[in-house]
């Protein structure tokens, strides 16, 4: 049987005939989205922030002004600072302190411009699954909805999307002077609150602590080049250590305002925490900032959790990301602790903690500072104070404490110092004075009595 060449073979021309035209079909239907991948990729700046960073924070506030018009919105509630005597806000003043609500654009696709130039905003929402380690040591799924702002800006100019990016900062973090408070949240910081910086002088601590502390930290930061030059990594870890309630977080607030930078405080005592987490944490501390570590003591004792109880954090862990190989350099770390007989020597030793500063109850120096601090124009009374004040009996907040129910009677204070701690080693009788509190007690009585 003789067969036809294939050129001449109806069945292959006709097959080749559909392939072409089902080429050109597909090519057709994709073409309007490649026109549009062109113009996105070369005329479109795409600007993507996702919720693990603290630009989406930003974002939302600012969105809430701008499209404040919206149907579809989420709501965001943020509690405003402490009140301040200077603020000359139109609010109430009973309710300035109360938190804001803000109507965010909930998630769908939204237009607006932005400086002359077309911006698309869509905000999206997705469930992403991952693995923890439980408190009781069996993995657990945990589901948790991750979100992303996508932006696109119709301009070839980057520029635009920087200075978007730096009026929803300046938004979210006016130019106030304040110092950033930001913790931990999942794998990411979050601004926590901002608060006003605390004078140095108004933490009184023994001798010329502050003083000292203050000088070390500044000429830390003025020496990156050397620690380089010399080889040696470019960090500094501090260890307050001593009884509660004399000024440990004072002190590093104060520290923050002197110099400027930020504190980022991580709770290790977190059942949920891991070696992962802390590392990611960790690695996002930019330099320049303090590294709060508080009550250290209460997340690990002699290298075992102080729960009791397995967590996804071991100490190994913590050690490699306080100082390991991958481990950042550039910033300020403080650990904090009631209890410095309970860490373990690997975690406080030189490299980890270069500065152990010891702070303890109140001194007679420091019962004559803060006694003219409060009553500045009795310095007379000052010193006689103090000589009623037993060194290392009380903390410096008890003192504080028993002088504010004088507020304003520097010789009453002075009258009753004997009594400072008559209930309790730490704790001062309190003075009601009854041009504050009417009906509560009579001037000169004690609570408890």
């Amino acid at each position: 049987m003789n067969f036809p060449p294939l050129d001449h073979n109806p069945i292959v021309s006709g097959g080749f005939v559909l392939m072409i035209l089902g080429g050109l079909l597909y090519y057709f239907k994709r073409l309007p989205w490649l026109i549009y991948d062109f113009i996105e990729r070369f005329f479109i700046v795409k600007l993507e922030i996702l919720d693990d960073d603290e630009a989406y924070q930003w974002m939302q506030l600012w969105l809430a002004e701008r499209l404040h018009r919206t149907l579809s919105i989420s709501v965001m509630t943020k509690r405003s600072q402490p009140e301040d005597p200077d603020d000359d806000s139109p609010r109430p003043r009973r309710h300035r302190n109360k938190p804001a609500i803000h109507f965010v654009p909930a998630v769908g696709t939204y237009f607006f411009r932005y400086q002359g130039r077309f911006v698309t905003l869509s905000r999206d929402r997705y469930e992403q699954s991952g693995s923890i380690i439980s408190t009781s040591g069996d993995p657990k799924s945990q589901l948790r909805n991750k979100e992303s702002f996508t932006l696109r800006i119709f301009s070839r100019n980057k520029d635009l999307a920087r200075q978007l990016v730096e009026e929803c900062r300046r938004k979210a973090i006016p130019d106030d002077d304040r110092i950033d408070i930001l913790v931990a949240n999942y794998g990411c910081w979050t601004l926590g609150t901002r608060v006003k910086p605390r004078a140095l002088g108004s933490v009184i601590l023994d001798g010329d602590q502050a003083g000292e502390l203050l000088a070390d930290m500044k000429a830390f930061l003025a020496s990156a080049d050397w620690y380089r030059d010399i080889g040696i990594p470019y960090r500094r870890g501090y260890l307050l250590h001593g009884p509660p309630g004399n000024g440990k977080t004072s002190i590093v607030k104060a520290m923050a305002g002197e110099l400027n930078m930020s504190v980022y405080l991580l709770m290790l005592s977190d059942p949920d925490i891991s070696d992962n987490r802390v590392n990611d944490l960790l690695a996002k501390v930019p330099e320049k900032s303090i590294l709060l570590l508080e009550d250290i003591d209460c997340a690990f004792i002699r290298r075992k959790r102080a729960s009791g109880k397995d967590g996804g954090l071991t100490f190994s862990g913590l050690l490699n990301a306080i100082d390991g190989v991958a481990s950042a350099e550039g910033r300020i770390i403080v650990m904090t602790t009631n209890h410095i007989d309970r860490l373990d020597p690997a975690l406080i030793r030189p490299g980890r903690a270069d500065v152990r500063l010891s702070i303890g109850n109140a001194t007679a120096d420091q019962a004559r500072r803060l006694f003219e601090r409060f009553f500045p124009e009795r310095r007379e009374f000052a010193r006689e104070f103090a000589e009623l004040i037993e060194d290392g009996r009380h903390s410096m907040a008890a003192l504080q404490d028993y002088l504010m129910m004088y507020r304003g009677d520097a010789e009453g204070a002075f009258n009753g110092a004997s009594q400072v701690g008559s209930f309790g080693p730490c704790v001062a009788p309190r003075r009601i004075d009854c041009t504050r509190d009417i009906g509560v007690a009579r001037r000169g009585s004690y609570v408890g009595q």
